[in-house]
């Protein structure tokens, strides 16, 4: 076989100073470096360009993570002194979508909301601080969003927890919308309503395991909330939209839809979180 094209007519032309001098070396290479930062610069500012693949949205917003990103300004070091239940949600960007569906779910609006990142201390999570201690002491509900622990760990935060708050505690459970989504950016219109993401196998046990380990009152399957089997679910709500950005996350029409299910299917955990009482 002869040598590679590439070789012969780029690498080749490129290392003989006669073909291609420094002074028309550096102009190319200035050049490509510019247009590649101005690629990245559109598509950062534009952030994917979303309605490129998903055309029907009302505002890009709804869709990008910075929805996701809203609730940190719940990042507070106490609750108001105001007579109201205290809510207090931990958890990494699941957490922060968990307050998203609390949100649209309308359960916080006469009560406060404290947002506390990461988990507290466990071989996953990190030290309490004082601050930290102080809003589990004065919390009458928690909850803690999981990212992917399985049932030994949720063991070992339940533990944790049980030394500082006397809140009850409910766990929400993880998602995940498959390997790759973009295909669903080709799926037409009138086909959406039926399109469902296969949940991976691992997630799938894991989240079995819990619903097993934990009480109907303490867990919140998110996985059966937003399918029927415990292995698929939907990709879109029943307008076509979107209900991930990444696989991982919650667009608002993701939230919003499980908002929805969660009032018409009123899970035991679902329960307890509005009425603030461990059944």
């Amino acid at each position: 076989m002869g040598p590679e094209p590439s070789w012969r007519f780029v690498e080749v032309p490129f290392r003989r100073a006669a073909t291609m001098p420094l002074r028309r070396f550096v102009p190319i290479v200035l050049a490509g470096t510019v247009l590649l930062l101005a690629i990245g610069m559109v598509l950062h500012v534009k952030q994917g360009f979303p309605r490129w693949t998903f055309p029907n949205i009302a505002h890009s917003g709804d869709v990008l993570f910075s929805y996701n990103e809203r609730i940190r300004r719940y990042s507070t070091g106490a609750f108001p002194d105001n007579g109201r239940a205290n809510y207090l949600l931990v958890g990494n960007s699941y957490g922060r979508d968990a307050g998203n569906l609390l949100l649209e779910a309308g359960v916080v609006e006469n009560r406060n909301l404290v947002y506390v990142e990461g988990y507290p201390d466990t071989p996953a999570g990190r030290p309490v601080s004082a601050e930290e201690r102080r809003l589990y002491a004065t919390a009458t509900m928690v909850i803690v969003a999981l990212f992917d622990q399985d049932a030994r760990e949720v063991a070992r935060i339940g533990k944790v927890l049980s030394g500082l708050t006397a809140a009850p505690v409910v766990f929400i459970g993880s998602k995940n919308f498959g390997y790759n989504i973009n295909p669903f950016g080709r799926v037409p219109m009138r086909d959406r309503e039926a399109s469902h993401a296969a949940v991976p196998g691992e997630m799938v046990r894991a989240n079995d395991a819990l619903v097993r380990a934990l009480p109907a009152a303490q867990y919140l399957d998110l996985i059966r909330l937003l399918g029927t089997d415990g292995r698929h679910i939907r990709f879109f709500d029943d307008a076509g939209n979107p209900m991930t950005p990444d696989r991982r996350h919650l667009t608002r029409y993701g939230a919003l839809y499980l908002a929805a299910r969660l009032r018409e299917r009123q899970p035991a955990a679902w329960r307890t979180i509005e009425t603030g009482v461990a059944r």
